[in-house]
């Protein structure tokens, strides 16, 4: 998954709902994509079958503008 690419699509779309099942995210590619402005607007997160390790979990620090009700990273 080409996160940048991604942000800079949806960069103006107020999403509540994301599923990016096994598309190759990473940790660092959660983190870049739950910093960016959109991802606020995020009620729900399917980032099941990825390869995001315990590191991903950095991603929803205070960097992190999402304030999810759900939350998929099985698998």
């Amino acid at each position: 998954l080409d996160v940048s690419a991604l942000n800079h699509a949806l960069r103006d779309a107020p999403l509540e709902s994301l599923t990016a099942f096994d598309c190759g995210l990473t940790a660092d590619g959660l983190c870049e994509l739950l910093a960016a402005p959109w991802a606020a607007h995020l009620k729900s997160l399917d980032v099941s079958a990825n390869s995001i390790q315990y590191e991903g979990w950095k991603a929803f620090g205070p960097a992190s503008g999402a304030r999810l009700r759900r939350l998929d990273v099985s698998g």
